[in-house]
């Protein structure tokens, strides 16, 4: 029923977590691919652990960035729907059955994401991050995480996957892309934890925004 893939680069400190927070899950309906971008510490010592489970494929290559990585694991998935896990988060128990059990009630519904736990280097939680109401604020005020966040393979593959003209944003991206013509969704519980720990890639912030501008440019307005 469902793909998760998770994309590590040096994540050696996390990455463990990760991949027992989709193990563990409540819903086991799932395939777990797990993406080592070319990392250069002890990451593939952790991950070799895994090697006999079942449920799991793992992959090594020569380091290609995020949204490359993220159009081979679409492209090696078997699940009706697909959801990243960054090897530096982690997932709570009941996500997958939580987010498959909205997308399974309305075939409108393009993707479903969460409210979500902001933790530490330790994973101690800081704060819960909730998500607006849509009713209220516009949808491009507040865009799905691109991890975490499960969609259905079918819609991704139709608006082209991920573009490998933008390095980071690669939710953002998508949000613009499937809210146009279908329905998103949002479950107002915190169904993962998100790791601050000075290193991520939305850290940048002008970096960030640049590349959101981008996006609209390409997207919503590409005559100017």
């Amino acid at each position: 029923m469902v793909t998760v893939y998770i994309t590590n680069y040096n994540y050696a400190n996390y990455i463990k977590q990760a991949i027992d927070s989709v193990i563990n899950q409540n819903f086991q309906d799932f395939e777990l691919i797990i993406i080592d971008d070319g990392s250069t510490d002890n990451s593939k010592d952790i991950i070799e652990q895994y090697i006999n489970n079942s449920k799991v494929k793992i992959i090594y290559q020569k380091n290609k960035g995020l949204n490359a990585t993220n159009n081979k694991a679409l492209s090696l998935s078997k699940g009706k729907y697909i959801v990243r896990l960054d090897a530096d988060d982690f997932l709570n128990e009941n996500a997958l059955l939580l987010m498959v059990k909205e997308l399974e009630s309305n075939e409108e519904i393009g993707l479903v994401f969460s409210d979500y736990y902001l933790v530490d280097k330790l994973g101690t939680i800081i704060t819960e991050e909730k998500r607006h109401d849509f009713k209220k604020v516009s949808l491009f005020d507040q865009p799905a995480h691109g991890a975490c966040t499960m969609i259905r393979k079918s819609v991704l593959k139709e608006v082209g996957g991920y573009s490998k003209e933008f390095s980071r944003q690669d939710g953002y991206e998508l949000w613009i892309k499937i809210s146009k013509y279908k329905k998103v969704s949002n479950i107002n519980l915190p169904l993962f934890n998100y790791r601050k720990h000075g290193e991520n890639l939305t850290e940048d912030k002008e970096k960030l925004y640049a590349t959101r501008h981008k996006i609209i440019k390409k997207y919503l307005n590409p005559n100017t």
